[in-house]
């Protein structure tokens, strides 16, 4: 099922386009990566999709129709810094937004329990790191049970244990059956918790795609021996190797489809390579990032 599907979205503000006839579309359990340079786009796209902001020209759909006050409670969002009374605890908190957003017969408890803040539920919002407020805000945007979160820069200003409990929280949601779509810079983090991503420029689409996908091209087997020259030798008479290129001490090798470590460690066995190293070095979405920008320049 397409959760929401773009169709030549326009944002101008006098002589600025700030997103130029957007194209794309986000099927139903996925976890979306939106990603760009500052100024991209990318909070001007959320915000559309959200009704916040008119498109100067386009259109949008959400779950195959036009948007509506009953799609849009279909999704939870947060676009902003979380934002609650400072003297209320986390359970008031949630039961003053269930009863500004009208939720039927929420799940308090379920939902403080789901964002890891239920041991915390009766502290007051002003005693809690910038993690455990947005990690409520997330909680708040849960109450309804949504099938789609849309989530502006998740980890921003987190610190690094913070970071690592939004991203775990976020698998955990997506594990729900839940569709996903965040803005975020932190590329390494999109690269963990993401299945698809788009790459915005200047207001333009310039990729879009999967992420095991767009890296399988990056993957590399770094190999070493104590014999470099005879490693190079016949990895060079090697059927399976499309490129190689050395790193120190060390070879980077990409190979052809199926053929997989194992494959190469057996050929070197055979070939009596008696290796010091042999492993798998993932790509990078950074690096595939920084390819795609440079590829539109």
């Amino acid at each position: 099922m397409t959760i929401v599907e773009t169709k030549d979205l326009t944002k101008k503000y006098r002589k600025i386009t700030a997103l130029d006839k957007l194209n794309f579309s986000i099927e139903e359990g996925v976890v979306f990566g939106l990603l760009g340079p500052n100024g991209s786009g990318k909070t001007t796209t959320l915000g559309m999709l959200l009704n916040v902001l008119q498109p100067t020209s386009g259109s949008y759909q959400w779950f195959g129709e036009n948007p509506s006050a009953d799609s849009r409670k279909k999704i939870g969002a947060i676009l902003e810094v979380p934002s609650f009374l400072p003297y209320l605890n986390a359970l008031q908190s949630l039961k003053v937004v269930a009863e500004v957003k009208a939720v039927k017969n929420p799940d308090f408890e379920g939902v403080l329990k789901t964002v890891g803040l239920f041991e915390r539920k009766t502290d007051s919002f002003k005693t809690f790191s910038l993690g455990m407020k947005q990690r409520l805000a997330i909680g708040a945007a849960l109450l309804a049970d949504p099938p789609v979160l849309i989530l502006d820069e998740p980890t921003n200003g987190l610190d690094p244990q913070g970071i690592v409990e939004m991203r775990q929280l976020i698998i955990d949601i997506a594990g729900t059956g839940k569709t996903i779509i965040l803005a975020s810079h932190l590329l390494d983090e999109v690269q963990k918790v993401c299945t698809d991503f788009m790459v915005l420029r200047k207001g333009e689409k310039i990729f879009q795609g999967n992420v095991k996908k767009a890296l399988s091209g990056q993957v590399r087997i770094v190999v070493s021996s104590s014999d470099l020259d005879k490693l190079k030798k016949d990895l060079n008479d090697f059927n399976g190797l499309s490129e190689m290129e050395q790193e120190e001490d060390k070879l980077l090798i990409s190979t052809k489809e199926n053929i997989s470590i194992n494959d190469i460690s057996q050929y070197l066995f055979d070939k009596k390579n008696v290796l010091t190293h042999l492993s798998k070095r993932e790509g990078s979405l950074e690096q595939q990032f920084l390819n795609i920008l440079a590829e539109h320049d």
